[in-house]
């Protein structure tokens, strides 16, 4: 995962356009380059260097999940997507 650094909104007036990015694990090649989505929301220009820290990754484990189908119906349905009420 990537996040912003704490500093990056208050030294640059930036912010990541989705907050936090996901990495895919199979993004690993050589060629493979991870590009930040900045957005200035402040009003004055910023200027960015070669070097600065603008972000940090967060590894994080994957755990995997075993499905099994099931031929009975599991009950009644409890909504989703806004429709509980």
């Amino acid at each position: 995962m990537l996040a912003a650094r704490s500093s990056l909104y208050k030294k640059k007036g930036l912010v990541l356009t989705n907050s936090v990015g996901i990495v895919d694990e199979d993004y690993s090649g050589p060629d493979d380059l991870i590009l930040l989505s900045l957005k200035n929301d402040s009003t004055l220009a910023c200027h960015i260097y070669k070097g600065e820290r603008l972000a940090q990754g967060i590894l994080v484990p994957i755990t995997r999940a075993e499905f099994e189908e099931s031929s009975r119906p599991l009950g009644t349905s409890r909504g989703g997507w806004g429709i509980t009420g």
